[in-house]
């Protein structure tokens, strides 16, 4: 589900929703990912539009990323990062890059 929005559904559909949401609020708790929520973006802030039930997820590293999806470094580097999984990895990187660079405790 990289670069998709995410699904309960999609990840097992026999655990209950409730479970994966906790599951879900521990890793994002530890710093391992981020929900990255949908927003309509008419006017300022952002948050005044977010719809919780609507997020994606981005993931701490993309080295993660790459490991979960079990794709070899050596095709992830002669192939066009956009091209490899409809550019979710480069949205990985992005996302990424934008938490390096902001503050590790806004919105904690």
């Amino acid at each position: 589900m990289i670069g998709e929005r995410f699904k309960y559904a999609n990840v097992d559909r026999d655990t209950p929703a409730r479970d994966l949401k906790d599951a879900l609020l521990l890793l994002e708790q530890a710093g391992i990912l981020n929900k990255i929520c949908s927003a309509s973006g008419h006017g300022l802030p952002f948050a005044a539009s977010a719809r919780e039930k609507k997020f994606k997820v981005n993931c701490l590293d993309i080295g993660l990323v790459q490991r979960s999806l079990a794709l070899d470094v050596k095709i992830a580097m002669s192939e066009d990062l956009m091209l490899i999984n409809s550019g979710g990895l480069a949205e990985q990187l992005v996302g990424q890059e934008l938490r390096a660079y902001s503050d590790p405790f806004l919105g904690r």
